[in-house]
């Protein structure tokens, strides 16, 4: 029975795949071929190919184009990587291949980025055929992105001392980026009295949030965008001429009035430049009916 045993043992020990008995225990080993090496996953090369800048409303949109490439082998790397820069932005893509290449490519865009200089990293998370891979950093240079802001001031051209005029001045978005935290004043010169003011958001509604300090009227107009216009409109009482100024009771003057408007970004530039603009009121006595 011995010699039995051992028989059945060495004609299985030559095959690929069997039941090994010896010393009278049965022991069932299944040999598969390749398993006994253990399975290596192929290197990688990560790299950002290309990065494009477009405006939003926080700032500068930044698309970060990646790809990844095998070491060898003709399939693809699947799997996500993420993007990240050096002031703890990031944004995470999922690979594709790109057309018949053994690469996987994908993009993703990081939002809200104010202007300087970033450096960017892009990490492969890796997959079981696949080992993870980091690129080099990238340096980006992210513009700083200003609006245009354009003012027009237009005044009621003459009014008769002791009654009423306005100034309204309008305030566009001429660039192609939002203009943030944006400030419309009017100022009025001694011999016009403000005495309240409104300005107009949309088609059919007004609103009441301006204020009025001394002879200034002013709002915040908040984030302009691109093409955007708001008006900020003050009614103002012309002061009689000879009974504060001293001046004779006839004679007529002219008064300036000023407008201006500042977004964040300006006056983050050491106060300005902002816009200005001017007009001229003609301030008229009483009893000059014919100057009218």
């Amino acid at each position: 029975m011995h010699n039995l045993i051992g028989a059945a043992c060495r004609r299985t020990a030559g095959l690929a795949a069997g039941v090994i008995l010896c010393g009278g225990i049965a022991g069932g080993v299944l040999l598969t071929p390749g398993t006994a090496l253990a399975d290596t996953a192929v290197a990688t090369t990560t790299a950002i190919t290309g990065t494009s800048q477009s405006p939003d409303p926080a700032g500068t949109t930044l698309t970060v184009q990646v790809s990844v490439t095998p070491a060898s082998g003709t399939t693809w790397p699947a799997g996500t990587v993420k993007v990240s820069d050096t002031a703890g932005d990031s944004c995470t893509l999922t690979l594709a291949q790109d057309g018949s290449h053994a690469v996987g490519v994908g993009t993703c865009a990081i939002t809200g980025l104010a202007g300087g200089f970033y450096q960017l990293t892009a990490s492969y998370a890796g997959s079981s055929a696949f080992g993870s891979s980091v690129s080099d950093r990238d340096g980006v240079f992210i513009k700083h992105r200003h609006a245009d802001l354009v003012t027009s001031l237009n005044c009621t051209s003459k009014v008769f001392s002791g009654k009423n005029g306005a100034c309204k001045l309008s305030v566009t978005n001429a660039g192609s980026f939002p203009a943030p935290d944006v400030t419309a004043q009017v100022n009025l010169p001694p011999q016009l009295r403000a005495l309240h003011c409104n300005s107009f958001r949309g088609p059919d509604w007004w609103n009441h949030g301006c204020t009025i300090s001394g002879n200034t009227a002013s709002e915040n107009f908040a984030t302009l965008k691109p093409g955007q216009t708001r008006t900020l409109t003050v009614v103002f009482a012309a002061k009689t001429s000879h009974a504060r100024w001293g001046w004779h009771h006839l004679h007529k003057i002219i008064v300036k009035v000023t407008g201006s408007a500042a977004s964040a970004q300006d006056r983050d530039r050491f106060g300005g430049p902002g816009s200005h603009s001017t007009a001229y009121v003609t301030i008229i006595p009483r009893g000059w009916w014919w100057a009218s």
